[in-house]
């Protein structure tokens, strides 16, 4: 009976390990571009939020030790993925949850979200504090900036709206981004639901800077090639996705809700001679606030 127990646990544990070695790889770099604020922090509590959908059931409290990145401030309120409560006998594996120390330090990549931050590529953005000094020392050459030009939207359900999304090369290699790039963001009302996606309408175009020339249209464009030192804009229109928390409005509702957008591009350095170009990774802009909704029913569809 003991050795049975014995397998039935070490069963247990190679599932939890399998969840957590499942979740995408998310790299230092794109820890560093697309973080909003990276800190050394003490989590002082972690607890579990009842009935939250999508497993972000975690909400910790962290205690700022030291910012290197974003404003300054003292504690911060931090939502994750927790481990789901299974009945007995069943277990998932691939959930990603965890549960943070109290009173231990971290290294933190933190996102902003509706209800504060949440952290980069789940458990990956929390770090040991003593890689702050390699971190610190990227983040002073990171190789590639994303501009959102402003203004943004506003965004109406089922209308497109054009953005502009500016790529900055400041690496000494050529790097490639693609055109088929989304907007993400989140909504301030709570009531609103969590998160607020854009699906691209089927026109995106890459625009030359020297020139303001359109140099690709179509549904699928190639990647783009920026040179070392060099800038592309892409121009894209996109329709904003309604969420399932307004199904209960009519599309001639007029009702629109603030939201925080930023645009996130794809990259994937170009190494010269190198059979393999591994070590793509996705970098975001800052957030922007725009707007969402039903749009008045006065106005004449897109």
């Amino acid at each position: 009976m003991l050795k049975i127990l014995m397998i039935c646990a070490l069963a247990l544990g190679c599932l939890s390990v399998r969840g957590m070695a499942q979740l995408v790889f998310v790299s230092d770099d794109e820890l560093l571009a697309t973080s909003d604020l990276i800190i050394i922090g003490t989590t002082l509590d972690d607890t579990r939020v009842p009935n939250v959908p999508y497993y972000q059931g975690g909400l910790a409290t962290v205690r700022v030790d030291q910012v290197l990145r974003g404003q300054e401030v003292k504690t911060v309120v931090v939502q994750h993925a927790v481990a789901p409560i299974m009945p007995p006998g069943q277990v998932m594996s691939d959930h990603g949850g965890f549960s943070m120390q109290p009173q231990k330090q971290y290294l933190f990549f933190l996102s902003r979200a509706q209800c504060g931050y949440t952290i980069v590529g789940g458990g990956q953005g929390m770090r040991p504090p003593e890689d702050a000094k390699k971190f610190t020392t990227r983040m002073a050459n990171l190789p590639v900036s994303i501009t959102l030009a402003e203004p943004v939207g506003p965004f109406f359900f089922d209308r497109i709206v054009e953005v502009k999304i500016s790529v900055a090369n400041h690496s000494p290699l050529p790097v490639r981004i693609y055109a088929n790039t989304p907007l993400v963001g989140y909504f301030y009302s709570p009531r609103s639901g969590d998160y607020v996606t854009f699906a691209m309408a089927p026109i995106p175009q890459v625009i030359n800077p020297a020139t303001s020339g359109i140099i690709h249209m179509g549904d699928n464009p190639p990647p783009v090639e920026i040179p070392a030192g060099q800038s592309q804009t892409i121009q894209v229109k996109l329709s904003s996705v309604q969420p399932e928390s307004w199904r209960m409005l009519t599309p001639d509702t007029y009702f629109v809700t603030p939201v925080a957008v930023r645009a996130r591009v794809f990259i994937f350095p170009v190494r010269p001679n190198v059979t393999d170009n591994r070590g793509g990774y996705n970098a975001a802009s800052t957030w922007i606030s725009s707007w969402v909704g039903f749009a008045s029913p006065s106005k004449e569809k897109s």
